[in-house]
């Protein structure tokens, strides 16, 4: 089973990866 912790996990990695790749300016937007 996924967990929450999970979840958030990947969230807080892809949002890593979009601000590597394209800037912070995506992660703000996402807020």
């Amino acid at each position: 089973m996924v967990k929450c912790r999970d979840i958030l996990r990947m969230k807080l990695d892809g949002m890593w990866l979009l601000a590597g790749e394209g800037g912070l300016d995506r992660v703000v937007s996402w807020f």
